[in-house]
């Protein structure tokens, strides 16, 4: 992250709509954000939504091609 400092407009622009988080943050607070959503997109984790992926993917298809007609 502090390869690629978050200093132009659209992150000035942004940082009071979505806070100093993940998205505007860098550095040291940056890091910290990054720490704590790590889990939850960790493989084992991933696995564990992938039949509710699944199935809001296959509801999806259903509408899609149905409205297709």
């Amino acid at each position: 992250p502090d390869h690629y400092p978050k200093n132009n407009w659209s992150y000035s622009f942004f940082e009071p709509i979505l806070g100093e988080g993940l998205v505007t943050s860098s550095g040291e607070h940056w890091r910290k954000q990054r720490r704590l959503l790590r889990p939850p997109f960790e493989a084992a984790s991933m696995d564990r939504l992938m039949p509710v992926f699944r199935a809001a993917a296959d509801r999806l298809w259903f509408v899609a091609t149905r409205e297709a007609g």
